[in-house]
This record gives structure tokens, C-alpha cells and sequence, in this order.
């Protein structure tokens, strides 16, 4: 507890002057989280993820936060050819490595984390920058994305207390035993709240 007190005592003020100051940081940022979010991803796969599906989920990824910021910033036409680009580069790659670890099983679970990966967190991650950016970041775009982050936040805190207290029944021991139903509850109550006071100021 002590040093997920320490880490937000770092973090929250970099995270906030980030999102306040916006382009380039906030991308800078974001791009990072992405990147580490990948590699825990990746890390809950039921085996290893071949190295050459780890880098090109990793690319696919840095496209899809690339993608966010100029579809909230630049062009129109130019996230199409990032993300483009990125699956033509990427499904050659998939097919032969595919092919190549067929025999052993792997082929379908390599597939999937390396798709689903991005996607679930290189293309979701993307719109904190699309929403930093609404009406070119105006005030209210940059109180819409710390409401999200303060809504984020409470599920987090909510799910740890709710856990340590009543917590009894694991939601998935081998990837993190910690977590529990109970918690999981207790951080969508928390997330609720806290978005209906925030809402009513």
C-alpha cells in the first residue's frame, strides 16, 4: 500500500501536467503507457508470444496512438495509412509465424494476442489524445479526460479496499491473485459514485 501510495504521489502530477500541457507530452506519455500495457498483455498469454509477433503488436500499437493524435490534431486521411500500413506489414509476418508454430498448437493463441493486443490496447489508449483534442483542447476537453482518470482512479481504489476487506473469492489467481469478485464490485460502486458527484458539480 505504502508504495502505491509513493507511485501516485509521483505519477498523478506528471499524469496531470501532461494532460493539461497536452501535445507532444500527453502523446509522449500515452505512447509509453501503451507500450507497457502491451507487454502485460502479452505477459497474460497462455504461452510466449513468438518475438516477431511481440514487435510487430508492439509497432501496430505505437501506429494506433500515432493514429490518435493526428486524427485529433493534423489530418484526416493520414490515420488510415498509419493503421494501413501497419496491417500490411503485419499480416505476412502473422501468416508465416502462424504457419510455423502450427505444429506445436501455438498457432491460433499467437494469432489472437498479437491482434487482440493493439486493439484492445494500443486503439482504446489512443482516445485520451482524441479527447484531449475536442474542439482543438479547449477547456472542457481537457476536464473530460481527468474525469475519466479520476473515474479510473476510484475504480482502482474502490477495488483494493473493497478487496482487503471482504474480498474472498479470486477472479484469476495464476495472473493476479489479489484481485477478487468482491473488489471487482466494490471498484464499479466506487467508479459509479464518483461519477455522479462529479457530474452533479
Amino acid at each position: 500500500m505504502i508504495r502505491r501510495i509513493l507511485t501516485a504521489l509521483v505519477a498523478i502530477p506528471i499524469l496531470v501536467g501532461a494532460i493539461w500541457v497536452g501535445f507532444p507530452w500527453l502523446t509522449i506519455l500515452v505512447g509509453a503507457a501503451a507500450f507497457l500495457g502491451l507487454l502485460e498483455f502479452y505477459r497474460m498469454a497462455p504461452g510466449p508470444v513468438p518475438r516477431v509477433l511481440w514487435s510487430l503488436g508492439a509497432l501496430w500499437t505505437l501506429l494506433f496512438v500515432a493514429a490518435g493524435q493526428l486524427t485529433a490534431h493534423w489530418y484526416d486521411y493520414a490515420p488510415h495509412i498509419l493503421l494501413g500500413a501497419g496491417l500490411i506489414l503485419a499480416l505476412p509476418w502473422l501468416i508465416i509465424i502462424g504457419i510455423s508454430h502450427n505444429r506445436r498448437g501455438k498457432a491460433f493463441a499467437a494469432w489472437v494476442y498479437a491482434l487482440v493486443g493493439p486493439l484492445y490496447v494500443g486503439f482504446l489508449l489512443s482516445h485520451a489524445l482524441m479527447l484531449r483534442e475536442l474542439d482543438s483542447g479547449a477547456d472542457h476537453s481537457r476536464n473530460w479526460l481527468l474525469f475519466a482518470l479520476l473515474v479510473t482512479f476510484a475504480t482502482d481504489t474502490g477495488a483494493i479496499f473493497t478487496g482487503r476487506a471482504i474480498g474472498r473469492h479470486r477472479m484469476s489467481p495464476s495472473i493476479s491473485p489479489n484481485k477478487t469478485w468482491e473488489g471487482a464490485i466494490g471498484g464499479f460502486t466506487w467508479a459509479v459514485s464518483v461519477a455522479l458527484v462529479l457530474g452533479a458539480l
